[in-house]
């Protein structure tokens, strides 16, 4: 009886250990590999990960970042090109002079 009681009991334990790394520790590494991928510039497999709904919600809010941080690139790109193109396009310097106002 005392074998069958202990054979339990280890296995218990041995059951809630996997559960609990595979709900709440592995998650984690696998958002430390997304957060160096997006840290390096590139894009992630997928960010969906296995694990507790806390791990889930930052992978779905790091994705939202990566996305909203390459708008913000493109829009800065944009920016960058028009005003190159307008400097560039100017031959002459323009001062502009108010009649009205005293020297």
């Amino acid at each position: 009886m005392f074998w069958i009681l202990l054979g339990v009991i280890v296995g218990s334990t041995i059951a809630i250990a996997y559960f609990a790394r595979r709900k709440w520790i592995a998650p984690w590494r696998e958002m430390e590999q997304l957060v160096r991928q997006v840290g390096r510039g590139e894009q992630p497999r997928t960010f969906l990960i296995d694990g507790s709904q806390d791990a889930r919600r930052v992978s779905v809010a790091l994705e939202n970042i990566l996305t909203r941080q390459r708008e913000l690139d493109r829009e800065i790109g944009e920016r960058a090109t028009g005003q190159k193109a307008i400097l560039s396009a100017m031959q002459d310097g323009l001062l502009v002079v108010d009649g009205q106002a005293p020297l």
